[in-house]
């Protein structure tokens, strides 16, 4: 079976990136490509839970829900996770997102099924995947 490794590293909403992202992942596992995610950076908030995009923008949130029920798998860098607030620094990209205000962002914050992962796991994935793209 062909391996896809996506690594994300810019936040939601912020450009067309994860976006983009989401639905090239989708695309290849349609052609039943075993498909991984692995989010580093700002990135860490497409897997937060509880999304309100902007009216022009598809929710992320449902996209990723939709690809791990197909069984992507989500990774996110857990010093990544611990280094950021519960919401991004920058006000726009902030209000994309609900919940509580304050605090740090922690593995209960992300969605379902979105693993904790550490750097040493993603040497492992880039070392497995057929083909790896970055976005």
């Amino acid at each position: 079976m062909k391996s896809l490794l996506v690594v994300l590293n810019d936040a939601p909403y912020k450009n067309d990136k994860a976006f983009n992202a989401l639905r090239a992942a989708d695309t290849a596992a349609k052609t039943g490509t075993k498909v991984e995610f692995f989010l580093l950076g700002d990135s860490v908030y497409v897997a937060r839970k509880q999304h309100r995009p902007p009216t022009d923008m598809p929710n992320l949130e449902k996209m990723v829900i939709d690809l791990i029920k197909r069984g992507i798998k989500f990774k996110v860098c857990g010093t990544c996770v611990n280094a950021r607030g519960f919401e991004p620094k920058e006000g726009e990209i902030a209000s994309c997102l609900v919940g509580k205000s304050g605090g740090s962002l922690s593995a209960t914050d992300l969605i379902d099924k979105v693993e904790m992962s550490t750097m040493a796991e993603f040497i492992n994935l880039v070392a497995e995947s057929e083909k790896i793209i970055t976005f």
